[in-house]
């Protein structure tokens, strides 16, 4: 197990890193553990929710709101709904938000038959003895991968994060307006509190899977997170300067060998990430999807050229794997 230390570390730069495409950049207060008495929680997307009541310093009981990981990366790690049971006493540790009063960003709950649940999927345990769920769960996936070669489905299948939830690298620099423009992003009233689906290039990075199918003269990829779906032009007539702009913009690709190359334009979603960066009109992405020889990964390269908010051109690597997922119904729901 990890230090208490080390822990505390972690959970500073969970929500400034690990999840701002939950816009979770409020939660930089204290680290709380709380004990109490479960009394609700809302399974549901794009988070899922616990309410417990606690007793203060004062002796008064006070109802604590605690968020968590979203549906599909707890029960990628073994988290169900079923090990939760209202009324219950349980402990929970997690960060404070400074937003909003006993309001905790909670990352792992101790249960009164001594198991600890990690609701945060790129968590360790904080307690001694067994756990369900966390970072080490996810990093079990990497064996899982299916026999790939025989099946002969190439890129048209789902794909699925991997690496302690996206594995990603990135180069970006922002221009110093860019990052002034933040002071007036509001973390407890956005798209994706709102459940908006969110535009390119913050579609595609996201902590869920996603499938590619062929239709024909285009492609589709489905993404499972906000049910977002993109249409690749395969076979392009028309010029992507006289294309309506979408939050998705207009994608146009082709093959070289076995990678797929697609330029995106006329992009007007309005947010590069889920701290309040913008992105203008300018914005174009170029995309390299790579199928390895064996077609159980998929490496992705992504270009960004906006001058409005970088200083260069930003560049994200990730990559997935073929494990035998399906892409489900976010049914995302508003507080």
């Amino acid at each position: 197990m990890i230090s208490r230390t080390g822990f505390f570390l972690g959970l500073v730069l969970l929500s400034q890193i690990a999840f701002p495409h939950h816009a979770r950049s409020n939660y930089q207060g204290e680290v709380q553990e709380i004990t109490g008495e479960l009394v609700s929680f809302q399974w549901r997307n794009p988070h899922i929710s616990f309410n417990v009541k606690a007793t203060n310093k004062r002796g008064e009981e006070v109802l604590w709101k605690m968020e968590a990981g979203s549906i599909y990366m707890l029960q990628r790690a073994g988290v169900t709904s079923d090990l939760f049971t209202v009324g219950e006493r349980v402990s929970v540790v997690g960060k404070e938000s400074t937003r909003q009063t006993r309001n905790l960003l909670a990352t792992n709950m101790l249960l009164p038959n001594g198991k600890e649940a990690v609701i945060m999927p790129n968590t360790d345990p904080y307690w001694t003895g067994e756990h369900i769920g966390g970072r080490d769960q996810w990093a079990l996936d990497e064996i899982k991968v299916k026999n790939t070669a025989s099946q002969n489905k190439g890129i048209f299948r789902v794909w699925s994060v991997t690496g302690g939830i996206r594995g990603d690298r990135r180069h970006v620099l922002f221009t110093e307006s860019a990052i002034a423009a933040r002071t007036a992003w509001d973390s407890t009233d956005n798209f994706a509190i709102r459940c908006e689906q969110p535009g390119m290039p913050r579609s595609m990075t996201g902590p869920h899977p996603l499938q590619f199918l062929d239709q024909g003269d285009s492609l589709l990829v489905q993404i499972e997170e906000n049910d977002v779906v993109r249409t690749i032009h395969m076979d392009q007539t028309e010029t992507q300067e006289e294309q309506p702009a979408t939050p998705q913009g207009y994608s146009v690709g082709h093959w070289e060998n076995n990678m797929l190359i697609v330029e995106t334009t006329r992009i007007n979603w309005p947010w590069f990430d889920g701290v309040g960066t913008p992105q203008s009109e300018q914005i174009k992405t170029v995309e390299h999807f790579t199928l390895s020889e064996d077609q159980s990964r998929l490496d992705y390269h992504l270009t960004i050229v906006d001058p409005e908010t970088f200083t260069e051109p930003a560049i994200i690597e990730l990559y997935w794997l073929a494990l035998d997922e399906t892409v489900e119904p976010y049914d995302c729901e508003i507080d």
